[in-house]
C-alpha cells in the first residue's frame, strides 16, 4: 500500500507513515491500494483540515459563499503626536510677553512723579538768603543774572520755586553796584541756605 499523503509505499497495517508521519488510523483507511490516485486523496484530506476554509460563510440571497479574511500578523496601536501649536500664537504670546518687560523696565528706571501714596513728589527747591551788610541797607539777590527781589540786610529771606540744579546768587545794591556772590546748589523739596557778605 501507499501513504496518502507522500505517496510512498508502506507495509501494511501501519499507523502512521514512516516518511511523512502521516496518521494512517484517523483517515478511516489503512492507506490505498496500488493503482488509486494519490493526489486525489491528499486533496481532500488538505481540503477537510484546510483553516481557510473554515472561514467561508453562505450569506442568504447571494447563492455564493464569501470568505471572511482572516487577520494578517499582530495588530498595533500607531502613536499620534499631540497638534503642535501654531506659530502665530508663539509670535503673539512673545510680543505680549515683550511689552510687559518694556513697561516694568521703564517703571524702574524712570523718575517718578508721584509717591507710593499718590502725593505728587516736589520738583522745585527753595533758597534761603542772608546778606551781611556793613550800613545795613536793603539789597537787591539775582539768581543767575535774573533778578529775585529786594531783601533787608542781616536778616535770612526765602524764594521759593527755585528750579534744582547749580545757581548763582548775587547779591547787589539797590543802586546796582556788584556786592558778593557765590554757587548753590538746589535739589526738589528741599531749602538751600547761602549766606554772603561784602567781598564775596
Amino acid at each position: 500500500m501507499n501513504c496518502p499523503k507522500c505517496g510512498a509505499e508502506i507495509a501494511e497495517g501501519m499507523a502512521f507513515c514512516p516518511y511523512c508521519g502521516f496518521n494512517l488510523a484517523g483517515t478511516g483507511t489503512q492507506g490505498f491500494q496500488q493503482g488509486q490516485n494519490p493526489q486525489y486523496q491528499q486533496t481532500s484530506n488538505t481540503q477537510q483540515h484546510n483553516p481557510a476554509n473554515q472561514q467561508q460563510q453562505s450569506y442568504p440571497g447571494t447563492g455564493t459563499n464569501q470568505q471572511t479574511p482572516a487577520p494578517y500578523g499582530p495588530t498595533y496601536n500607531i502613536y499620534q503626536p499631540p497638534p503642535k501649536e501654531s506659530s502665530a500664537g508663539k509670535i503673539i504670546v512673545g510680543i505680549v510677553v515683550a511689552i510687559l518687560l518694556i513697561i516694568l523696565l521703564l517703571a524702574l528706571f524712570l523718575p517718578s512723579t508721584t509717591s507710593y501714596s499718590g502725593v505728587p513728589l516736589p520738583t522745585t527747591g527753595n533758597l534761603n538768603v542772608k546778606y551781611n551788610s556793613v550800613w545795613g541797607n536793603d539789597v537787591d539777590v539775582y539768581l543767575d543774572g535774573e533778578y529775585l527781589g529786594q531783601i533787608p540786610s542781616d536778616e535770612y529771606y526765602t524764594f521759593h520755586g527755585i528750579s534744582p540744579g547749580t545757581h548763582t546768587v548775587e547779591i547787589r545794591s539797590t543802586g546796582g553796584s556788584f556786592l558778593a556772590d557765590k554757587t548753590v546748589t538746589i535739589n526738589a523739596g528741599e531749602t538751600t541756605t547761602v549766606e554772603l557778605s561784602y567781598g564775596d
